[in-house]
């Protein structure tokens, strides 16, 4: 039996239509997990924007404490500071402002005894007829904001925070190792200088006036012609409060006792012979060079406490650079330069 499909006028049979086939992407962004990651994205990333911390130190050195940092600078130096120097100055401000409000946090200015006995004196001076306690005093001093004004009280807390600071940077000593690269890294500061061990005929300027220079030949062409011991010799200059006869010294311990030049003088000098007349502060001498001990790199037992002490004194540095970066960078810092402008 035949089937006849009856299809009314005004209509083309076609195939029934599929379901709508969603792309990938588009099943993504519906997924709740999807959602759940991105608005968890967003809270972290938009997080430091919605909570500002509202403690967040805020340094701002103002352009009369610029114009202060100079004058204090010129009145020092005797002249005007440098663009440098005025940068230098800022830096500086700033990082003891950080130092300071750091030492307050800590409670320090409540703490300190000498802090505390600074406040009570500066009270006691502005009114010593009253009869208030030491305590009285003290919180009156807070009250009045004299812990965060006075210089000596501001210098003391630096000074706390420094040595803290060292203290820390000093616990755990160096090892061996350590020391040795130091040293290798700072030959020059260590080696050991060229030395001279000498003795001299010292001719006084005071003494003898206008005759020095004729009397300093004199005294070379007798020494040359008779070459008496040196032991003899010394006795025929004038008293000197240096010794005559001078130990191994290097060119700046010299320097030091008798004058850049005669020290010059005294590294140039041939040995076994005497020498002269060379000037120092005092007068004119003849030099006789005994010996001589060459420049040398000393070995890390020969410098040990020396060593020791600057690596220390280094790290102490790094640390004290270190914590002031630290603070730095968890504080806002304004400084005026005619606009506001963060300095760091």
């Amino acid at each position: 039996m035949d089937l006849t499909y009856l299809v009314p006028t005004g209509f083309t049979m076609t195939e029934a239509p599929r379901p709508i086939q969603r792309s990938r992407l588009q099943r993504i962004l519906r997924a709740p997990l999807f959602h759940f990651i991105f608005i968890g994205t967003c809270a972290y990333l938009l997080w430091p924007v919605w909570n500002v911390d509202e403690d967040r130190l805020s340094i701002r050195v103002t352009a009369e404490d610029v114009h202060q940092l100079e004058l204090g600078w010129t009145q020092q130096m005797g002249r005007k500071p440098t663009a440098r120097d005025r940068a230098a100055l800022i830096e500086n401000e700033i990082d003891e402002r950080l130092l300071l409000e750091e030492a307050f946090s800590r409670g320090w200015h409540r703490s300190d005894g000498i802090a505390q006995r600074r406040l009570i004196q500066n009270q006691r001076f502005l009114d010593p007829e009253d009869q208030a306690t030491d305590e009285e005093m003290l919180e009156r001093a807070y009250q009045q904001g004299m812990d965060q004004s006075d210089v000596v009280v501001r210098r003391r807390l630096l000074e706390l925070m420094r040595l803290t600071l060292a203290a820390e940077a000093r616990r755990t000593p160096p090892d061996r190792e350590a020391l040795n690269a130091y040293l290798h890294d700072h030959a020059d500061q260590f080696r050991e200088p060229e030395r001279v061990q000498l003795s001299h005929v010292f001719l006084s300027r005071d003494r003898r006036g206008l005759n020095l220079d004729t009397d300093a030949e004199a005294l070379g062409q007798r020494l040359r012609q008779t070459s008496p011991p040196v032991k003899a010799a010394v006795e025929w200059g004038d008293p000197l409060l240096v010794r005559s006869r001078l130990p191994l010294w290097s060119e700046d311990r010299l320097a030091r006792e008798l004058g850049t030049s005669f020290a010059r003088s005294a590294m140039e000098a041939p040995g076994q012979q005497w020498f002269g007349p060379v000037d120092s502060a005092y007068g004119k001498h003849w030099i006789f060079v005994e010996s001589r001990s060459e420049a040398a790199d000393p070995e890390l037992n020969d410098v040990l406490p020396r060593v020791e002490a600057e690596f220390l004194r280094e790290r102490e540095k790094e640390a004290l650079r270190n914590h002031v970066k630290e603070l730095r960078e968890q504080s806002e810092i304004y400084v005026e330069t005619g606009l506001d402008a963060p300095a760091s």
